[in-house]
């Protein structure tokens, strides 16, 4: 039987021990799987000059002394985690060199990433920390950051799709991750206040109307259209390479209107010009405009119907 086992690793293509090891499976991970001596899968990846990641601790220790709750993507089954999934996809870093996942906002934003870290779990200090870089242009960019290690989680969000390196190859997750495909929205929304921004458009005697784009890979675009077609089409960045689509005038107010109108997590600069282009569209028989953002914004009936007409064709 263990010849089988033996022949069976040996057979087996190096694209698939490479897969293993971009998911930050450890040689022992490997070995485990083929049924084999960790001595003979060494041998077999030398020769196929495949590198694997070498655990610094023990899988089970490193989980007893985790200071955040590792298990959070384990199961998708609500709006914060699939939120924050989102986020990740446009925002996060995840590393199998040393184990980690980080999210980096710029300073404005520190408010987002303190949200992030309580929905960890994490009470610990310090654990924040101001990143000053200078850009090519000589302007001064401020951000924080905040870090977390742990090889349960980082293989949890890998599984899910937020792999290493995404930015040119990420794609759309699969919608059984979701324990209910209602939170897909959330995820899109995440995503959006990442790597997607509101505008405006001002024109003569029209009220003013919202602008909503986003920044991903044409196959992560492509597969937010299915459940959006009000965007315009996908089209190359010109200024990176990446892609890029809209949708603006009504079509932008109810993309936005599905994604922000009732969501309890977000952005909350983005909501919160959501909410002042929705008061600005209803200017004339709204007496809220200047009000705190607090509260949910006031959508037009046109808004409204519009919303609910796209629900209905994109679920």
């Amino acid at each position: 039987m263990k010849t089988l086992y033996t022949e069976a690793a040996k057979a087996t293509p190096k694209s698939v021990f490479e897969d293993y090891a971009n998911k930050g499976y450890s040689r022992k991970d490997i070995a485990n799987i083929f049924n084999i001596s960790e001595s003979l899968l060494s041998d077999i990846l030398k020769k196929l000059n495949v590198h694997t990641h070498a655990p610094t601790h023990d899988e089970e220790y490193d989980n007893k002394r985790a200071k955040f709750n590792i298990y959070k993507f384990d199961v998708i089954d609500t709006e914060e985690k699939s939120y924050w999934l989102g986020m990740l996809f446009s925002d996060g870093c995840v590393s199998t060199r040393n184990w980690s996942v980080c999210l980096k906002l710029a300073e404005k934003d520190l408010g987002h990433i303190i949200k992030f870290k309580n929905f960890l779990e994490d009470s610990r200090e310090g654990r924040i920390r101001l990143v000053t870089e200078v850009k090519k242009d000589g302007k001064i960019y401020k951000s924080y950051s905040y870090t977390v290690y742990n090889k349960h989680f980082v293989k949890a969000l890998i599984s899910l799709g937020c792999v290493q390196n995404k930015s040119l190859i990420l794609k759309f997750p699969n919608e059984e991750i979701f324990s209910d495909k209602k939170f897909i929205y959330d995820f899109i929304r995440g995503y959006v206040d990442g790597d997607g921004c509101i505008s405006a458009r001002s024109r003569v005697r029209v009220k003013d109307r919202l602008i909503l784009s986003i920044l991903g890979t044409e196959d992560f675009l492509t597969s937010v259209k299915k459940y959006f077609p009000q965007f315009g089409s996908i089209v190359k960045d010109k200024r990176c390479k990446v892609y890029k689509m809209k949708c603006d005038s009504n079509n932008g107010d109810q993309v936005a209107y599905k994604l922000y109108e009732h969501a309890t997590i977000y952005l909350d600069r983005k909501y919160e010009k959501y909410v002042a282009l929705c008061w600005l569209h209803n200017s004339e028989t709204s007496d809220k405009i200047g009000e705190s953002c607090d509260a949910n914004a006031e959508v037009t009936p046109e808004i409204a119907k519009g919303s609910e007409s796209t629900v209905e064709n994109s679920e």
